[in-house]
Order: structure tokens, then C-alpha cells, then sequence
């Protein structure tokens, strides 16, 4: 059975029940916007690491090929001289 009093307790109730709600959502949208930010640090960090990651094992994989094919070049290129050079020590020693 409701009486003046209980009316008025039930307002107060409900108004402290209201405000609480006002506190909870604020604070849920600053304990949200931090949580966007720390989950967009993450998400940047994590792509720096294989940012770092592909460059410290991309560039020694570069070198080496390029080295490879210098060297290989290099190679080819005394070897064709040292040909040359027999070729010529062949012909004057055997007088063609």
C-alpha cells in the first residue's frame, strides 16, 4: 500500500538510481576513450614491430641477392679475362 512517504522515498530513490546512471555512463566514456587510444597504441606498435621486423630481415636478404649477382658477375668477367689471356699465351706459343 503506498502512502506519501513511500512515494517520496521512491523518488529520491529513483533520482539517486539516475544520478548513479549519469556517474556510470560518464565514467564508461572516458574509461572508453581510453581504451580506444591504448588499442590504437597497440595496433600501431604491433605494425612498427613488422615494419622493423621486415626491414631488418629484408635488407640482408637484398644484399646478399645483389651481392650474389655481383659476385657472380665479377667471376664471370676474370674468367672470361684468364680465357683471354690463355687464348693469346696459346697462340704465340704455338706460333698461330
Amino acid at each position: 500500500m503506498y502512502n506519501a512517504d513511500t512515494m517520496v522515498h521512491e523518488k529520491d530513490d529513483t533520482e539517486a538510481l539516475r544520478r548513479e546512471l549519469r556517474e556510470l555512463r560518464a565514467e564508461f566514456d572516458v574509461t572508453s576513450s581510453l581504451v580506444k587510444k591504448i588499442h590504437r597504441h597497440t595496433v600501431t606498435a604491433t605494425a612498427m614491430r613488422f615494419l622493423w621486423l621486415g626491414i631488418i630481415v629484408g635488407i640482408p636478404i637484398i644484399a646478399y641477392i645483389f651481392a650474389g649477382s655481383f659476385i657472380e658477375s665479377a667471376a664471370n668477367y676474370l674468367n672470361q679475362q684468364i680465357h683471354n689471356v690463355l687464348e693469346v699465351y696459346i697462340q704465340q706459343s704455338t706460333g698461330r
